[in-house]
């Protein structure tokens, strides 16, 4: 494990929450504006806003990964 000091863990934590947060966030968007352009709401929003989630997610376990393995 990692030697890291109690700020760079409330850092590391606050990053993959971000970037959770952001994959989500800009799959929305992107769903959004496809769905507006084509008037299929909801459908894009839901889909493009599940990929941003896993997106994020998969993200977070690299960087945890890489902070955390021994």
């Amino acid at each position: 494990m990692a030697n890291l000091n109690d700020s760079q863990r409330i850092g590391l934590v606050f990053i993959i929450g971000s970037i959770v947060i952001a994959g989500s966030a800009v799959g929305y968007l992107i769903g959004y504006l496809i769905d507006k352009k084509f008037q299929t709401s909801p459908w894009f929003v839901t889909i493009f806003t599940g990929i941003g989630l896993v997106i994020g997610f998969i993200q977070a376990y690299r960087i945890s990964y890489r902070f955390f393995k021994d």
